[in-house]
């Protein structure tokens, strides 16, 4: 019999700080207000909908941000005051939450400072496809600009990468202040959205077989967890993220994730599914991708050797087949580092039942009538 899970009904507050000053450049909520239609909502309801959400960030900007200018080191990861959004944001606050780790005390010293930062910057270049032991170190900065090396990425985002590790102590005593002083503020007006954030927990208490639910999201093959942890996300509204961490798996569902995808099944055309599964395929790189991963589940570097790509194309391209479902990630439990990519099977026969249903509608009018999504 497997194992249950825990649904934690408070937020994780200093992930939903780090969130929130992302969002205030990405603003992904307006990209869904914008294909309101696939919803099936017009504009202004669309508006209404994330009104909650939208009130609650526009109270926390005016509290927090005249906070976080008083705190110049924060700028070097979050970068609120440039234009540019080719930064490594979220990247390299993946370590973010490891400050409330009972092993951190309070305030950090300079060495758990520098742990935390490095272990980040290694984790960085990890997505990078730089090969690391498991306790690999920086040695010194010149080894970092080393490292840095052989990873695509800006001169820009390197120089942000060097930046963050040469004030890697005052960085960190800046942002654990910030975060302290940013929290009791997020719980002052949490009850803005407290209402959306007890609904998306109903909603997941009452799902039937929530567990498999959650990963069959992500892969096709269940991973054996120790135990399962699941929180409720407010700035990462529309997503769902897994991360599997020493036999522990913690989901983070967006409070309008599974609002939004049953709308969009609801109101979604089968013909506006077809033709962006559709484009997904029409390049001949991601066919070949497709083509490896069917004869076994790869990673990248592995896809990118293959293929004679840089593993930054095969990055691309393997988002572009992820977010139309037609391939499936799968863990290395053993180095759960590591993430393999495999076709989905059974996204595929649904492809191409849908390919095989045209010749069989019959529209006079022709219109394509709202049906639900395969």
């Amino acid at each position: 019999m497997g194992i249950g899970y825990d649904i934690i009904s408070s937020p994780n507050w200093p992930l939903e700080v780090v969130n929130f000053l992302l969002e205030i450049k990405m603003e992904r909520e307006k990209e869904v207000i914008k294909n309101h239609k696939s919803f099936g909502k017009t504009e202004e309801e669309m508006l209404q909908f994330f009104k909650p959400y939208l009130d609650y960030k526009e109270v926390l900007k005016k509290e927090i941000l005249p906070i976080y200018k008083e705190y110049p080191k924060l700028e070097i990861v979050f970068r609120l005051d440039d234009e540019d959004n080719t930064h490594d944001q979220p990247d390299l606050v993946r370590y973010t939450t490891k400050i409330e780790d009972e092993k951190y005390r309070r305030p950090l010293t300079d060495e758990e400072a520098s742990k935390i930062v490095e272990d980040a910057i290694l984790d960085v270049l990890r997505t990078s496809f730089v090969e690391l032991e498991d306790n690999a170190k920086i040695r010194s900065l010149s080894h970092l600009i080393e490292l840095l090396e052989s990873v695509e990425k800006t001169a820009e985002q390197k120089l942000q990468i060097i930046s963050l590790y040469e004030n890697r102590c005052e960085f960190m005593r800046e942002f654990q202040e910030f975060i302290e002083r940013a929290i009791p503020i997020f719980k002052a007006h949490y009850p803005i959205i407290s209402k959306d954030v007890n609904m998306a927990l109903k909603k997941l208490e009452q799902m039937e077989d929530l567990k498999s639910t959650l990963w069959k999201i992500f892969s096709t093959k269940p991973i054996d967890a120790e135990e399962i942890i699941i929180r409720i996300g407010i700035f990462s509204f529309n997503q769902l993220s897994a991360e599997y961490d020493e036999n522990i798996l913690e989901y983070t569902v967006g409070i309008y994730f599974f609002l939004l995808d049953e709308l969009k099944e609801k109101y979604g055309t089968q013909l506006d599914a077809l033709v962006t599964d559709l484009k997904a395929i029409a390049d001949n790189t991601r066919l070949n991708i497709m083509y490896s991963l069917a004869k076994e589940p790869m990673y990248i570097q592995q896809l990118a050797e293959e293929l004679n790509l840089t593993p930054a194309t095969i990055s691309h391209h393997i988002d572009v087949l992820l977010k139309s479902e037609l391939i499936s990630i799968t863990m290395d439990v053993e180095k759960s580092k590591k993430i393999y990519y495999e076709v989905n099977k059974e996204k595929l026969k649904t492809l191409a039942r849908n390919i095989e249903s045209i010749g069989e509608r019959s529209n006079m009018d022709g219109k394509t009538d709202k049906i639900s999504i395969l």
